[in-house]
């Protein structure tokens, strides 16, 4: 498989051992929204025609046939959308993300997982309105988006699907298979890797840090992603459902993560409720995969977690870093969710504001600047910890996680 998306002979089929984990296409509603203008200048023909014909075709001998080529036209157009619609084909395994389109013509493109760097959401105001979106997916070290699933129907929760598997991938990569066991000479132990709790403010660019620290060689723990997983489970699902309904589950049948934020959002005892049904199985997984980097001598472990410091697991860190940027900077940002700043400010206090942030890490990072110069303090910051005197081993379970 190539590293980029591209090309292949048939990467429509799942490879020996390949898992699907999800596989979609366009939303219906893009066969009317998608050739949009197509359809507006259709209705405009056909009215400025049918307002004007009396005049210069007396006898209608013209406008009959005229309309019935703007419905020709029409219904062409549709047969062909609707043939695109049914060709395209979105997926998403435990090992890429593929894409396939066309209707004469087929392209296949396909990103392996464990190179995913970005996962982009666009929503122009047209698929607000349509309730769709569209999701690109990039690479490090491109200049771009390679692969995008257009007009799809919940367009964040595919996006977080991506994100989640990629992860997995990126662990699964990133731990050493078992091999032969060789007669050698007794060696030490591996040191127990420095744990860096990494958090922010809201759209400060924490995930672009922890892909930082990730090139870096630290095995990275994304805090949403085992959130996720844990919402997959079906015994949580289940308990979930006998508690609020089956009204928490999408139409597929999984936890809908907004409906349960819908719940918990306003209601303290609900979220207690939820933290205490999750938060054990997460810092498990936590716990095991840190375990897992300490056999594999890993140095570094970096905890990517948003409410880090809220939620206790910072006392499960070595130290923390702090990643903030510029308010407008942020702004900018979150307007691609439809955020505005009021948003903003809602969101931002369900958190420690950014100075109570500030004095409780061991390191500030301001992402004012350029991805280069992010990474160059990130690396400053890395080699400060790591050249620090160690502290004694204190990893023990925090109350909550981020």
């Amino acid at each position: 498989m190539a590293e980029h998306a591209q090309d292949t002979p048939r990467p429509d089929r799942l490879e020996a051992g390949e898992r699907e984990v999800v596989s979609f296409r366009p939303a219906p509603i893009s066969l009317a929204i998608g050739p949009l203008w197509f359809w507006a200048g259709l209705v405009v023909a056909a009215s400025a025609g049918a307002a004007t014909h009396a005049r210069w075709d007396p006898e209608r001998r013209v406008w009959p046939v005229l309309a019935s080529l703007l419905v020709l036209v029409g219904v062409l157009r549709l047969g062909w959308e609707i043939a695109y619609w049914f060709g395209a084909r979105y997926r998403i395994t435990d090992r890429r993300a593929y894409s396939g389109t066309g209707v004469l013509t087929r392209r296949h493109l396909h990103i392996p997982l464990d190179r995913v760097q970005h996962v982009n959401v666009v929503r122009r105001v047209r698929d607000r309105l349509a309730g769709v979106g569209s999701v690109g997916v990039a690479t490090a070290g491109t200049g771009g988006t390679e692969l995008w699933w257009v007009m799809i129907s919940d367009p964040h929760r595919i996006a977080d699907a991506v994100r989640s598997a990629a992860e997995r991938a990126r662990h699964a990569r990133e731990t050493p298979a078992p091999g032969p066991v060789a007669p050698v000479e007794p060696t030490p132990a591996p040191r127990r890797p420095v744990v860096i709790g990494l958090t922010g403010t809201i759209a400060s660019g924490k995930s672009t840090a922890a892909g930082i620290f990730r090139d870096l060689g630290c095995l990275v723990i994304d805090s949403d992603a085992q959130t996720r997983a844990a919402l997959d489970r079906p015994d949580v699902r289940d308990t979930l459902a006998s508690w609020w309904g089956r009204g928490v589950l999408d139409r597929e049948g999984r936890v809908d993560r907004k409906a349960v934020a819908g719940i918990v959002f306003n209601d303290p005892g609900q979220r207690q409720r939820l933290e205490k049904l999750v938060h054990p199985l997460i810092r498990a997984s936590r716990a095991d995969l840190i375990e897992k980097a300490h056999a594999a001598g890993k140095r570094v472990v970096v905890v990517d977690a948003p409410l880090l410091l809220e939620a206790g697991v910072n006392r499960e860190c070595d130290a923390v870093v702090m990643i903030d940027a510029p308010r407008d900077q942020r702004l900018r940002r979150v307007a691609d969710r439809g955020w505005d700043d009021a948003e903003l400010t809602r969101r931002e206090s369900a958190q420690w504001p950014a100075g109570r942030k500030a004095s409780a890490a061991d390191s500030v990072v301001m992402n004012d600047g350029t991805i280069g110069a992010l990474r160059a303090k990130l690396t400053d910051a890395l080699d400060r910890i790591m050249s620090a005197p160690p502290r004694p081993a204190h990893h023990g379970p925090s109350g909550m996680t981020g």
